[in-house]
Order: structure tokens, then sequence, then C-alpha cells
């Protein structure tokens, strides 16, 4: 893509590796045990957003002790953090600034994220839904 007389990559062609498969904004993370996990990837000017949904609300609703056990994470946690959105899904998330970011740097924070929202979606379900 051209902006202005720079040439900026798409980070789907950061994204190349047999583990990762890109469909639009997402990235499906496959792990050696079977499991995958999905990751929405945001674009702004400055930096990318990494998403992994962990938790929809019909099950995050009914666990009083959800927030607790988030915050307990994240500060166990590092590159990934947990909350609530908008949309009160339980979620994981990391950004990663765009100046000098390679797609080494890039597909570490695909997989950790996925790997850790994956990790808390099993200790609340027993199940890979996402």
């Amino acid at each position: 893509i051209l902006k202005g007389s720079t040439m900026i990559a798409s980070w789907h062609r950061l994204c190349r590796a047999t583990d990762l498969h890109v469909d639009d904004s997402h990235v499906q993370v496959k792990f050696a045990n079977g499991r995958h996990h999905v990751i929405t990837v945001e674009e702004n000017d400055d930096a990318y957003r990494f998403t992994g949904i962990i938790a929809r609300p019909s099950i995050a609703s009914g666990r009083a002790d959800l927030a607790l056990r988030a915050w307990i994470k994240n500060r166990a946690t590092q590159l990934a953090g947990f909350m609530f959105d908008a949309r009160e899904r339980l979620v994981g998330e990391t950004c990663l600034p765009k100046v000098g970011a390679t797609a080494e740097e890039f597909q570490i924070c695909i997989r950790t994220l996925a790997a850790e929202c994956d990790r808390f979606e099993y200790l609340l379900t027993g199940k890979d839904n996402e």
C-alpha cells in the first residue's frame, strides 16, 4: 500500500507462518495440541491492537469471581492484559507499535496473546470455543 511516498507493508504479510491463518481482520493461531484461538487485528496510524475473546457474556455474566480472576492474571502476565469489553465479553489484549515492528515481533504478540486467551478460556470452560 502506498501512503505518500512511503511504502507501508500490509500486516497480513507479517503473518506468513504455517500456524497462522489470516482471514480479513482475524488471525487463527493453531497450536500443536490441536487447539486454536482467533485474534482480531485492528490497525491505526501508530500501532496494531490485538484482541482475543476468552468468554462471551453468556459465560462471563454467570461468574461473579471473573473480574477478580482477570485482575490476578493481569498481575502475573506480561504482554497480555485481560478486561471486559463494551460488549461484556472477557477479552485479552495487547498492542504493538508500528515503528520498527518486525514479522517476528508481530507473530510473538499474536501467538502469546492467543496462548494466554486460550489457556484462560480452557480454565473457565474446559472447551475450545474461540
